[in-house]
């Protein structure tokens, strides 16, 4: 990670738009690792790992490009969290949409109608993920109206990057401690150029200056007189 984010973050400071872009940043490292290269067996591809059809319908030509992987990313999940009901807090819909741009929006939905039918709230991201897991058992997904999901992914897949995101945020700012502390030092001990070497400096210490003549007669006043 910290070889990786120099070179990534400001796209994702670019990017982020409406989010914090240590969120963004935790989305791509989960679907990723931050590697624009990245494939997997179902054919996504690149930092935030978009399909081939998502990727032509935000108009992008390479998905493995780190910039318009993110910039597309984050325009789809835009589009999620301009979907998701009014009626969710604003302070949730993130996580409501992060969930959607893993399974897709309509099995949200039916995650949310699973919630209310238990006596849930459909509206607390907090009682809508418990019943994702159930979203890929038969006995509640045969009852849905969009069917089966991989509901627990999408549970882990969420849960995942708000772990990233406060590692992240945790990380940045030990990081900035750090340099503050170095900053700090560098003040208390200002650096000395060059020609400055070259010049005598007069130091005051805080000793009295040694004689050696004053240190003998000290001496011989505490001596018995037959030793001198």
């Amino acid at each position: 990670m910290e070889n990786i984010l120099p070179e990534v973050q400001p796209l994702f400071e670019k990017y982020a738009r409406e989010i914090d872009w240590r969120l963004l940043a935790a989305i791509a490292w989960q679907e990723s690792h931050w590697d624009p290269q990245a494939t997997s067996p179902t054919g996504v591809r690149g930092m935030m790992m978009l399909t081939r059809n998502t990727a032509q319908s935000l108009g992008l030509t390479d998905r493995t490009d780190a910039a318009q992987s993110i910039d597309g990313g984050m325009r789809y999940l835009q589009d999620m969290m301009d979907k998701v009901p009014d009626s969710i807090p604003k302070d949730e819909r993130i996580w409501f949409a992060l969930a959607a741009y893993n399974m897709g929006y309509a099995h949200m939905l039916d995650a949310m109608a699973l919630t209310r039918k238990q006596k849930g709230n459909p509206n607390s991201w907090a009682d809508v993920k418990l019943r994702l897991p159930l979203l890929s058992q038969k006995p509640y997904y045969s009852k849905l109206k969009y069917g089966y999901a991989r509901g627990h992914e999408a549970y882990a897949y969420v849960e995942n990057i708000r772990k990233y995101q406060i590692s992240l945020v945790g990380y940045l700012s030990e990081k900035e401690r750090q340099q503050q502390q170095t900053l700090a030092l560098a003040e208390d001990y200002p650096a000395v150029l060059p020609n400055e070497l070259e010049q005598p400096q007069e130091t005051t210490l805080p000793f009295f200056k040694f004689r050696a003549d004053k240190q003998m007669d000290n001496a011989r006043m505490k001596l018995p007189g037959h030793l001198y």
